[in-house]
């Protein structure tokens, strides 16, 4: 199955016709963007294998919350910036 790696709909349709599949493996292939959602990092061979700063962090972080919360709402989560949030990428780092 090729899919859009990115797509959290795209996903779970996948997973979904995988999991129905019965009597031989399933392969999923998720097409994908290093660096996808964060502003300075995407297609950036550069930043593979590479940390970022705090400043860098947080603002990836900020980014990355805020495009989970457009996907999750085109996904049909019922609230999607709560469940965005719910990841904890901000509080992640700082031990919270």
């Amino acid at each position: 199955l090729d899919v859009d790696g990115h797509s959290l709909a795209a996903l779970r349709d996948a997973f979904r016709i995988a999991a129905a599949t019965q009597g031989r493996p399933t392969v999923l292939i998720a097409h994908t963007v290093k660096g996808k959602g964060v502003s300075f990092m995407e297609n950036n061979a550069g930043w593979h294998g590479k940390a970022p700063s705090e400043e860098q962090y947080r603002q990836a972080a900020e980014e990355l919350t805020a495009g989970l919360a457009v996907a999750l709402g085109a996904a049909g989560a019922a609230d999607p910036a709560g469940e965005a949030a719910a990841f904890g990428l901000l509080n992640e780092k700082e031990g919270n």
